[in-house]
Parts: structure tokens; sequence; C-alpha cells
């Protein structure tokens, strides 16, 4: 394995682990300030993120930090994905 396939093997999989784990914080974070939530929804992309501006919204708070964190976390993941694709895909055809 070359040097540029470990940095986008490790990119990747800390992109995932940690847009997981942010996840995973966030949704036990909200259920200890109360927020009634779908458990079976809490992985979908978006859905924490609604219900937080609803209660965001109900407390007069605004939410453009939290989500800002999040959308460039879930974008980091997207584009290490994006990248390590291209990675592998070009080792195939050589």
């Amino acid at each position: 394995m070359t040097a540029i396939k470990l940095i986008g093997a490790l990119w990747f999989a800390s992109g995932v682990i940690i847009a997981v784990i942010q996840n995973f914080v966030f949704m036990y974070w909200l259920k200890k300030q109360g927020v009634r939530f779908n458990f079976g929804l809490a992985g979908t992309p978006g859905y924490l993120d609604c219900i937080y501006v609803k209660w965001c919204k109900s407390q007069g708070r605004s939410p453009k930090r939290i989500l800002l964190l999040r959308v460039l976390c879930l974008a980091n993941a997207i584009l290490a994905a994006i990248v390590m694709m291209c990675i592998m895909s070009s080792a195939h055809t050589k």
C-alpha cells in the first residue's frame, strides 16, 4: 500500500468514525435536554438536525453553530469517501 492510499484510507476511516461519534453524542445530548425523537431515524442524515432546529426555535436559540459543525463533519466524510473511491478505482485500472 502506497503512502497516498494509506492517507486516504485513514482519512476515510477517521471521517466516518468522527461522523458516527458526533451523531451519537448529539443524539445523547438532545435526549438529555428532553427532546423527543424517533430513535430508529436518528442515524438518518438531517433528521436530528431538523429536530434540533425545532427545539432551538422553541427555546429562542440560534442553531447556526451546531448545524455548521455537523455540515462540515458530514462534508468531510463525503469528500473522504469520494477521494477513497477515486484511489481505489485507479488502483484497479493499473
